[in-house]
């Protein structure tokens, strides 16, 4: 469950008293309000209407000042294709424009290419922005702080924390220093922020920065306005983060609703929330509605024109998990096979969950009783979580403990115990004896300690596991087995 506003920019010349416009600068300033209040449909009229006065008007800035905000309300609205061929028409009129206007395409067509996942053209577009923006003699900080912001969030993206922390404070001081603490601008900064602190595990820290994003969207934008909905969705990943599967499904409902009324029910937004609401209800043992949101994902994503929307390989990911869940091998591991193949690019490089399909084709062989290929892909999973995450994550436990259930299962305990102990210690530092995720690995290895005769040490994990799963289940109204609780690895089978 990731996301993060859009912070495009919207090009402005300097202003003129209403009573002293001109055609095209009132139907822009009519369309610029239009999009703030995410009435993006009727902007799309206005710009339309800006951009016919402004060509006629003869003045290649006004030409391409319009150009430059269609498109982001064409980004807004996920026509991503209509979006970047509007940002590169307005970069080819912008021959005696301000930099500062051609920074903001800049700023744009990294915003664009880091949706569609070309994280390479993303930083260099961001950072060509980010040196023009600096460049001028009067640098604006706000716009600047905007660019550094998405810099960041590019940073995060390759789970570079440490650079992403670091860009995102800046902004933040930035932002600070130039007054606007109660900025949409700084609702973006602190989401992202919290974005980066929840990467972390701590999830005090990251429900403080999203509460303040959502109260500060609130304010400057509406309580229905799209970006208010991205804090309270991110607030939902707080809680699935800690377990609390019912208190995450309730916000990504009520996210859900928000961006379906603002930007309609086939948006990508929607299959976003659509995925991590299936997610959630899998979770909560709910498998016929977890299969239905995610085909509801799918289906939107594939309907876009163009080429693989980027979401499509994740909302794949969750509807072969929900296909999986009611016994349906085949057709799941055909599934999973297409979200892999849509994770790798034609580079070679690989998508960040990879790892996640590849621990899922593991869990399934497993299931299947094809032990071998169970281990080979698990093997694949946990180098590729070590590689992006490091040993001492969250996300690298999955495989470790489902490799080490591998290795329990085929008797040989050698392995089973090492492995086991690994990532109950990992999950009990970065999660806390008491999470759900915590206590089925607690269970899995008091089977290794009762399998290798120590069983005083077993029936004590066993017992501690069992009551805080047993609380979990009446707290989430989720079913739990052994292996129920480990997100993307085991659940149970409906």
């Amino acid at each position: 469950m990731r996301s993060i506003a859009l912070a495009l920019a919207v090009a402005t010349l300097p202003a003129t008293a209403p009573a002293q416009e001109i055609p095209w600068e009132r139907h822009n300033r009519i369309a610029g309000d239009l999009g703030r209040q995410a009435r993006y449909r009727e902007a799309e009229t206005e710009y339309r209407r800006a951009l016919s006065e402004a060509e006629a008007s003869g003045r290649p800035e006004a030409v391409f000042t319009v150009r430059n905000n269609l498109a982001t309300v064409f980004h807004q609205q996920g026509r991503y294709q209509e979006a970047e061929d509007g940002y590169r028409r307005a970069l080819e009129s912008s021959r005696g424009t301000p930099n500062k206007l051609r920074a903001s395409v800049m700023h744009n067509l990294g915003e664009l290419s880091k949706t569609a996942g070309r994280a390479r053209e993303a930083g260099d577009w961001l950072r060509q922005a980010l040196e023009s923006k600096r460049r001028e003699p009067e640098m604006d900080p706000p716009d600047v702080a905007v660019t550094l912001a998405s810099l960041a969030d590019l940073a995060r993206l390759e789970q570079n924390d440490l650079q992403a922390g670091r860009l995102a404070a800046e902004a933040i001081a930035m932002l600070d220093r130039a007054g606007r603490s109660h900025s949409s601008q700084m609702a973006q900064a602190r989401n992202l922020l919290g974005l980066i602190e929840m990467a972390r595990g701590r999830y005090r820290e990251a429900t403080s920065l999203f509460a303040s994003a959502r109260d500060l969207w609130e304010v400057t934008r509406g309580p229905e306005h799209p970006d208010v909905a991205i804090a309270i969705n991110n607030l939902g990943a707080v809680h699935k983060a800690k377990g609390r599967y019912f208190d995450a499904a309730r916000l990504t409902r009520r996210a859900l609703r928000i961006w379906e009324n603002a930007l309609g029910p086939e948006h990508p937004q929607v299959a976003a929330a659509l995925t991590n609401l299936s997610d959630q209800e899998l979770l909560q043992s709910r498998a016929e509605q977890a299969e239905s949101h995610a085909r509801r994902a799918v289906r939107i994503l594939e309907s876009r024109p163009g080429p693989a929307h980027p979401g499509l390989p994740v909302a794949l990911l969750q509807l072969a998990e929900t296909v999986r869940l009611t016994g349906r091998d085949r057709e799941a591991e055909a599934i999973y096979q297409r979200s892999l193949e849509l994770m790798r690019a034609p580079d070679g490089e690989e998508g960040p969950r990879t790892a996640s399909v590849m621990n899922s084709l593991g869990v399934l062989a497993y299931e299947r009783g094809q032990m071998g290929d169970a281990e080979r892909w698990l093997r694949q999973a946990l180098d590729r979580q070590q590689r992006r995450h490091g040993a001492g994550h969250v996300e690298t436990t999955i495989p470790l403990a489902n490799l080490g259930a591998v290795y329990l299962a085929h008797g040989r305990l050698d392995h089973a115990e090492p492995v086991l102990a690994r990532a109950l210690a990992v999950r009990e530092e970065l999660l806390g004896a008491e999470h759900p995720l915590t206590a089925s690995c607690a269970m899995l290895y008091s089977e290794a300690l009762r399998k290798l005769g120590r069983t005083r040490e077993a029936a004590a994990l066993s017992a501690r596991g069992r009551a805080i799963l047993d609380r979990h289940a009446r707290e989430n109204l989720m079913h739990h087995t052994i292996r129920a609780a480990d997100i993307l690895g085991w659940r149970p089978r409906r």
